[in-house]
């Protein structure tokens, strides 16, 4: 403040505190919202601190004297918002997609509740907007926004706790099995619709980068997928921030040859012709995802593909969790809560992902060595009856001399015929124990 100084009794033009003045010893702000001029006391005799408060207020909207109504201009919330969400991106906490999905939850809690004022969340506020959210979203959806904004009223340091959801989210739980995946491939006539399956049961891709996604990323000959960050195209970059790179399996390389014969010169993989907006997404294919899941599969979402990508290779033993991080671009601490736990039986787990051949193979040989026990059971049954038989009649001194030959038999399992019938001519003498 040594060059520029703060205008006594009206506010001055100055690129250091814009807008703040003294009148008598304390300093002021004025600012223009909603084209009326708006002047606020910032309760300090001190340059510094004052020019920390206005840079928190200044814009922000205010009520109108006269007719009681807020007057345009940022709200508490939107203060409280950007300065949450700055801070968080500016540390490494917070990545711009997930900054823009917690700013897109806070608005349509600031919508729908009517709320922005930041100090009005409550637990019981935010209880009755998880409610009133599932009225027109999907429980996933309703679960998603509440945590978000419980989060950000946290970091900010209400004290509100998220309520407990009715239901679990479905997309957690559902695993499609990998017969049922063929099922569903082979039932998509659309090709926008089976490039969407493929990308993401087979390749577990996120529904941004199933949008996103160019021919560039798809290495064709070496069998990968390799989503880069950031394109170097479009400058997109995918939720982890980071690049990975995906085995692309020899059926879905073959496909993308047999039915894409631009596929070298397509802007995008999906609706090429559509370039990236406002919205966070360049073409969203849900609607398509919701036809086709209607008639065919009611639980399949983009994140249940996702979901069952990561399931079924993170009980898989031949793939190391440190591989699977690469292939999904989640943190391993992340895998290992929402996916080693799927099945304590890892056994179980893999059983639920076996093809229809490979079960019928476990079958049959289980099936075998069922009928070999079975019939090893009933041999040893003979065999200690028939030993029975031999200690009873040397017992007695009864055929003293072929008893011999008899345990010759029993061994060889042959001639036993013989002695049978001999046995038979003591019916009251010979009698097999037990």
């Amino acid at each position: 403040m040594a060059k520029e100084k703060m205008g006594r009794g009206r506010p001055v033009k100055n690129k250091l505190a814009p807008g703040v003045f003294l009148r008598g010893k304390t300093f002021w702000l004025a600012y223009s919202v909603g084209g009326e001029q708006i002047q606020m006391s910032l309760g300090t005799t001190d340059p510094k601190t004052a020019i920390e408060k206005a840079d928190e207020l200044r814009g922000r909207a205010v009520k109108n004297k006269k007719t009681g109504k807020i007057i345009g201009g940022k709200t508490p919330m939107d203060l409280e918002l950007e300065k949450y969400l700055g801070g968080k991106q500016a540390s490494g906490d917070l990545r711009e997609l997930a900054a823009n999905n917690t700013r897109q939850a806070v608005k349509h809690f600031v919508s729908l509740m009517e709320i922005s004022d930041p100090a009005k969340i409550t637990s019981d506020i935010l209880a009755k907007y998880y409610t009133k959210t599932k009225q027109t979203k999907s429980e996933s959806t309703a679960q998603t926004y509440t945590t978000r904004v419980g989060t950000f009223a946290r970091g900010i340091g209400y004290r509100v706790q998220t309520p407990k959801f009715s239901e679990v989210t479905p997309s957690r739980d559902v695993v499609i099995s990998r017969d049922r995946i063929s099922e569903l491939i082979d039932l998509a006539a659309d090709p926008e619709i089976k490039f969407v399956l493929y990308c993401g049961f087979l390749a577990g891709m996120r529904r941004g980068e199933i949008t996103m996604a160019r021919p560039q990323w798809f290495d064709l000959g070496r069998g990968r997928i390799n989503i880069p960050s950031p394109d170097t195209v479009t400058g997109w970059k995918p939720k982890s921030g980071r690049k990975r790179s995906i085995p692309l399996i020899p059926a879905f390389a073959t496909w993308i040859r047999e039915t894409y014969p631009d596929w070298s010169t397509r802007a995008f993989c999906l609706r090429p012709e559509k370039s990236l907006g406002k919205w966070i997404y360049r073409f969203d294919f849900r609607k398509l995802v919701e036809a086709f899941s209607k008639k065919h599969c009611p639980e399949l979402t983009s994140h249940v593909m996702r979901h069952t990508f990561a399931t079924i290779h993170a009980n898989n033993p031949a793939v190391s969790i440190a591989q699977l991080s690469e292939w999904t671009g989640d943190r391993i601490a992340t895998l290992e809560k929402h996916y080693l736990h799927m099945e304590t039986d890892a056994a179980k787990a893999a059983d639920s992902y076996k093809s229809a051949a490979d079960r019928a193979k476990e079958n049959l040989a289980a099936a075998v060595e069922k009928r070999i026990e079975k019939k090893v059971v009933k041999r040893a049954v003979r065999v200690k009856k028939d030993i029975a038989k031999a200690q009873a009649i040397v017992d007695l001194g009864y055929l003293e001399g072929a008893c011999s030959e008899y345990l010759v038999a029993l061994i060889t399992g042959e001639g036993l015929e013989a002695f049978e019938d001999e046995s038979a001519r003591y019916p009251d003498q010979v009698q097999p124990a037990g």
